[in-house]
């Protein structure tokens, strides 16, 4: 009898060889392990492969076991190869091993199964870890900026500050339309040769102003004027100094472009108007007195501009005028001496006058001497009533009395330097 429970005992012992089953019988109760649990967390059960384990999944209050106790009683799972303790310890059946998901674990340890929203957990070896939150994308360009075809953009404080000025554009040979603003300044001589050697010099300056359009093919029509003045010597009757001289001159022009490879003539016409006012009032160094003198020409102006490429970004242009006078008047104020001399005007219809120039122009500006050439022929004479005595002594008669006037032929020079600038 006592050898049939000592061979009962034995065998109990090798079909119960886990340490569960040693605990089981000696009576003493099973403690897991209770390390912190999460709530509503869901795990999945990660395979320790070298060690032939499966350990358990958690969800909700269940708490992990210590592996070195892990057998299929504790994880509700099929016992793995290793471990002889069959799935009947804990009166439920064996889930496929295959299948370690949440829901199913849940099943097995009677809990409810996580939504199928949830995120769930990944499980480390022995506890769980939170998935790290996946990053969003990163935000898109509110706008699309399309890049140009030649090279990208650069910003604008870092572009050179030539970059940001307007290029200069190509220079081609024909009749440019726009508006040209211009400074002058210039050497000015007037000289009656006969009867007595009467001289105007001196220094003056102004500017000036055309427009241009541009119609049909290779028509243009031009607008300009210029104003220009200075204080001019005397020489004549005596000499005086600072004698204040204006003239004013706006001119209509025509024309037409021919264009060849190498250069271009542009001919054109128009109408033209100068006014000149001399103030030499005063007393001379020899006691004559001065007077105003205003002179007014209408004239047709017959001119041509050639032009030459010099790079493609400048060329040269000049001009070369003939001014045919129509029609001048010379008004001569002599009662400005107070001497009883009355205000004589002379018809002036003969005349011719020279203009040229040469220009280095660019796409913006332009420089360049010029010379302006008139020659009147002497007026006709005007037979005025005069009360000056000593002027009718001179013609042998006493006042008041007839007495002749004539303009006599004259020229004017005209050298100087003039710089423009153009617009649109």
């Amino acid at each position: 009898m006592a050898g049939q429970k000592l061979i009962a005992l034995f065998g109990s012992i090798l079909l119960c060889a886990a340490p569960v089953c040693a605990q089981e019988y000696s009576g003493k109760p099973i403690q897991p392990y209770a390390p912190p649990y999460e709530e509503d967390a869901s795990a999945v059960p990660a395979l320790d492969a070298a060690a032939g384990r499966a350990y358990p999944a958690y969800y909700g209050y269940n708490t992990p076991i210590d592996p070195r106790r892990q057998t299929a009683i504790y994880n509700a799972q099929t016992a793995p190869q290793s471990t002889a303790a069959p799935a009947y310890y804990n009166a439920q059946p064996a889930p496929p091993a295959a299948v370690p998901t949440p829901a199913v674990t849940a099943a097995y340890l009677q809990q409810p199964a996580a939504p199928p929203n949830y995120r769930s957990y990944a499980t480390s070896a022995y506890e769980a870890q939170p998935v790290p939150p996946q990053l969003p994308p990163p935000p898109q360009p509110r706008y699309q900026y399309r890049a140009a075809a030649s090279s990208p953009p650069q910003a604008a404080d870092e572009r050179p500050l030539l970059a940001m000025s307007p290029p200069e554009p190509d220079m081609g040979l024909e009749t440019r339309p726009g508006i040209n603003v211009g400074l002058q300044g210039f050497y000015y001589k007037y000289r009656e040769p006969n009867p007595v050697d009467v001289m105007e010099n001196g220094g003056m300056g102004g500017f000036t102003a055309d427009g241009t359009v541009t119609f049909g093919p290779g028509y243009f029509a031009t607008l300009d004027a210029r104003y220009a003045l200075g204080d001019l010597s005397y020489r004549g009757s005596g000499t005086a100094r600072d004698k204040f001289n204006d003239l004013w001159e706006v001119r209509g022009l025509v024309g037409k472009d021919f264009i060849f490879p190498r250069y271009s003539l542009s001919p054109y016409t128009g109408i033209g108007f100068r006014d000149l006012y001399d103030d030499n009032r005063g007393l001379t160094t020899t006691g004559a007195f001065g007077y105003r003198r205003i002179n007014q020409i209408y004239y047709l102006p017959i001119g041509i501009e050639p032009r030459m490429p010099f790079d493609s970004k400048s060329r040269f242009t000049s001009l070369l005028e003939y001014d045919v006078l129509l029609h001048g008047s010379q008004t001569s104020h002599l009662e400005d001496g107070n001497a009883g001399d009355p205000r004589v005007e002379n018809q002036q219809n003969s005349g011719f006058g020279i203009k040229a120039n040469v220009m280095y122009e660019t796409g913006w500006w332009s420089i360049g001497p010029y010379v302006n050439y008139w020659n009147i022929d002497r007026s006709q004479v005007k037979t005025v009533r005069d009360n000056n005595a000593t002027t009718c002594a001179s013609v042998g008669a006493s006042a008041p009395c007839a007495a002749s006037f004539v303009e006599p032929k004259n020229n004017t020079y005209e050298l100087g330097l003039q710089v423009k600038f153009h617009f649109f």
